[in-house]
Order: C-alpha cells, then structure tokens, then sequence
C-alpha cells in the first residue's frame, strides 16, 4: 500500500474544510479503505492468521480527504467472509480483524461501515516443501524435463539427470571437462550445455555420445520453442545455430563488455528478447534486425550492468516481462510502447521465472524467504509460501517450473557449500 504523506498546508486546509463540512453537516461522511499487513500480500496459510486493517477518511462534497480521523469515526465496522469454509474472519480491534485461513481457495473478505464497505480478497494456500536429493556438492542450474518426470542440474562443474523424485543421480555428458547451462529440448529428446572449454554440445536425454555444435564461446544457450534451432550469446553477441549443428549465425553487433544477455525466445520461434544494462531489446532473427524497447535512466548510485535482466514472453506473444534493478517486476508490449511496473519495491529479488505453460510470473524474495507468483491473467501477486516470523535467510541457487500446476522447484544451499534439490506443492 502506498503510503499518503500530508504537508503542513495540507494538514491545515484539511482541518479547515472539516470544521467547515462539520458546522454543515455534524456528522462528517467517513469512508474506509480495508488493507492487508504488510508482506503478506493477501496470503495466508491453511490454520494461521493474517491481520485486516481499515483506514478512515473524509468525503467532503466528493473530494475524498485522508487525515488524521480518530478511531471509530467511520462507526463500528462489521466484517464478513464470502466463504468461511475457506476463510473465517474475527474482529480483533475498532480498525483491525484477523483472518484464519480454513481451507485451500481465495475469499472476499469485505469491512463494512455505516457509510461504506472495502473488500480485500484473501488467498489461502496449504503450500509444503519436499527435499528431493540428499547428496553432498554444489548443484545449480536446475531445468525440469517437458513431461515433468526428469530433471538436469550441475554438481560440482558436471551436468547430472535425475528423477523429479530424487533418486541415483548419473553423470550425463561422460566428457573429462566440466560441463554446465544444460536445458531440455521442448521435445524431451535432446539435452544441449556448455563444456568447460566454453564449446555447445547436445547429447541424446538417454546417453551416449555427446555432439559438439559450436567452435566459439557459447553461454546462457537456450532452445527455440518448436526446437529448431538454439540462441546463445558470446562476447555480447546474441547467436542463433541449428539444434542438428552448422554454422552459427550472428544477430547482433557486440555490445560491449561481456556481459548475460539473459536470452528468450518469443513463442513462435521468430524474434528473441535479451537484456544488456539498462537496456532492452527484442531482435527478429528472420530478417536480423533489432529494436530497442526501452532505455530507461538508471537511479543514481545503482551500476548500469544487470538493471535490467531475466525476461520473458508472455504466452501469448504480446508482452514481455523483466527484472529491473532487482526490485521491480516491469512489463513492455514486445511491439514497443510505453514500461509498465506490475510490481514495485520487492525486497531483494532472486530469480524471476515465466512458466512456459501458464501466464504466470514466479520469484523468490532473499530477505522475507518468500516464494511469490504473480498470476498475469488477473494481474493478481500472492505469496506461494507462509515462512515463519521473522523469517530464515537461505541462500537460493536455481528456480524452475515444470508442466504440473502448484509445483515449484528449487535448489537451496544447505551447509556450504553443498546444496539439493527441493520441491514447493502450493
């Protein structure tokens, strides 16, 4: 909620039109604007609680005036629940109520005043985390297969694939150099990383021998939707290859220092958003062109490399969706137009990921250990995790989505500097 911040003048023309509203009318119009505590962001666990709260404010002759109202000018509020199956509510105070989630499923819960009423709707999930692996060293870089029943990640400089219910993990590429960045093929046949020489290979998600596509540096590779063809960027430069190998093909000039472009694909295949800096850009790998979308003005005292990063397409092609400055989930038509932020002033977040098979945006917050979604097609941000007061700093490494509705996966460091595999049913 944004705070409202009332100057001296204010402050004094506020009281000037209550005294003359009053010597009109002795019973001043108050209306009420209910709100949910902060960071809860309308969540609440199945068997806890969450606290409501009303603010009061005066409507003079349709000019909605906030100040300084005593508690109770608005008159006793009454509160309800659309479903108390779901969600209960209990008055706990004149301007305070308290809501007990009962059960999985969203509830309006509504204040009401002699002169008004404000609804909030209350989200209550009954979310559980599962450690998937328990092996020793260093994993990151998680990818879930298409059919959700495999995943790939990197321990300790070498690509594994495991069950998505843990079990023995196998080293995938047999190779005596490192190897990392390993993404599924939309079809679920192929695997493509990067070895520690910095050379692209695929290999077979079954095994054998592992194919090298690429004589140049090659990172952050990722597989265009109908798996024709694989972006990386080298030396700030975004590239296109053929999934079979062959000659890669350049879309753009360098950019500069080497930096992540943070490549995606849009969902027919066509066009490719990548981020530099402060700047983003949408390039047509069919005809090599690239428009700028938006160079925005960093904030003083924020470095220009990363401010903007981890975009993505909506799934149906029309907007793309970003990180900014790590605290701001913005939004831009990928036709070009005016930034949109969809969610301002996050607390420190880490890893923002569009699911390929919802329109919806997932991230973790460091400081509050909060998973969050933000669900685009009611442009509706809840919390996907109800941790513990005050809540346990960990250490995120890798966040994925797979095909299964409710499900998140991660990998957490446990005791550094090893880390596993978790699941997050919500």
């Amino acid at each position: 909620m944004k705070t409202i911040k009332i100057g001296g003048w204010l402050l004094v023309l506020f009281l000037i039109l209550t005294i003359s509203q009053c010597l009109e009318n002795p019973k001043p119009d108050y209306r009420i604007f209910a709100f949910v505590e902060e960071d809860a962001f309308n969540t609440v666990s199945v068997h806890k609680t969450i606290e409501i709260s009303v603010a009061s404010y005066l409507d003079l002759s349709n000019d909605l005036v906030f100040g300084p109202t005593a508690e109770g000018d608005a008159g006793e509020i009454l509160w309800t629940s659309s479903n108390i199956s779901i969600a209960t509510v209990t008055r706990a105070s004149v301007s305070t109520a308290l809501v007990r989630g009962i059960n999985p499923g969203t509830a309006t819960i509504t204040a009401k005043s002699a002169n008004d009423s404000s609804s909030v709707q209350i989200k209550v999930i009954n979310s559980s985390e599962m450690q998937i692996t328990s092996t020793s060293g260093a994993k990151e870089g998680l990818d879930i297969s298409p059919d959700g029943l495999r995943m790939t990640y990197t321990k300790d400089y070498r690509v594994q694939i495991n069950s998505i219910n843990g079990g023995q993990e196998q080293d995938l590429t047999g190779l005596a150099e490192s190897s990392f960045s390993a993404k599924w093929s939309p079809d679920g046949e192929k695997i493509v990383f990067v070895a520690q020489s910095g050379f692209l290979y695929t290999i077979a998600a079954s095994g054998g021998v592992p194919v090298q596509l690429t004589q140049i540096y090659a990172y952050e590779p990722t597989w265009s939707p109908d798996g024709s063809r694989i972006a990386f960027s080298s030396a700030s430069r975004l590239y296109t290859i053929s999934s079979t190998g062959g000659t890669p093909v350049a879309h753009t000039e360098s950019k500069g220092e080497s930096h992540s472009l943070y490549p995606a694909w849009s969902p027919d295949s066509k066009k490719i958003a990548y981020c530099y800096d402060d700047k983003l850009y949408v390039c047509n790998t069919e005809t090599n062109t690239e428009t700028l979308l938006v160079e925005g003005t960093v904030m003083s005292g924020w470095p220009t490399y990363n401010y903007r990063k981890t975009p993505g397409w909506t799934t149906d092609g029309r907007y793309i969706i970003y990180l900014k400055r790590s605290m701001d989930i913005c939004m831009i038509p990928a036709s070009g137009g005016p930034e949109e932020a969809l969610a301002e002033w996050m607390s420190s977040i880490n890893r923002l990921v569009l699911s390929q098979f919802e329109n919806k945006v997932f991230f973790y917050m460091d400081f509050l250990d909060q998973f969050m979604v933000l669900d685009l097609d009611v442009f509706a941000l809840y919390r996907l995790n109800c941790p513990d007061v005050p809540a346990v700093y960990r250490t995120l490494v890798s966040l994925a989505t797979g095909p299964e509705s409710n499900k998140l996966y991660f990998i957490i460091t446990t005791d550094h500097p090893n880390s596993e595999v978790f699941s997050l049913n919500y």
